[in-house]
């Protein structure tokens, strides 16, 4: 798979960059940066917010899930990862966006995705979804034949 910039995520999602005092200050000062721009995108509802430590650069895919009712936001905190995504579930259709730090990107409802693979590590990130999506609102489904950066169909 081929590693496209977020700003080139399209019709799956939109991008964002921190501004640069946010960029340059507090992983609190990101993060509540992070939540104002999520609330924005889903007019206030609840959230939930998760922070992954990033280490492993070969990340194989067996599967992807996808959220029916919230967004996810990914935001780099510091290091650079890649995000798979994909509006259907064909392994084929599978893109790789790099976000680097500062960057986030917001995954529309109903696309299929998956968690970060390291580009530059350590890398910390955070992601944000609407309250109950982990539980209520997550279909995870197995990809043929799996992906992972640098794999082609």
């Amino acid at each position: 798979m081929e590693l496209s910039s977020a700003q080139d995520v399209g019709r799956l999602g939109k991008t964002y960059r921190m501004p640069r005092d946010v960029a340059e200050g507090s992983d609190e000062a990101k993060r509540a940066w992070a939540i104002g721009v999520f609330m924005g995108v889903v007019d206030g509802d609840p959230f939930e917010l998760k922070c992954v430590a990033v280490s492993e650069v070969d990340k194989v895919y067996e599967k992807l899930e996808i959220h029916e009712r919230s967004p996810q936001m990914y935001v780099a905190l510091n290091g650079s990862v890649a995000i798979p995504a994909a509006a259907s579930l064909d392994a084929c259709d599978v893109t790789f966006y790099e976000l680097r730090e500062g960057e986030a990107v917001v995954l529309d409802a109903r696309v299929w995705h998956g968690g970060p693979t390291g580009i530059d590590v350590p890398a910390t990130v955070l992601v944000v979804l609407k309250k109950g999506t982990t539980e209520l609102d997550t279909k995870k489904s197995n990809l043929s034949p799996p992906v992972s950066l640098g794999r082609w169909c």
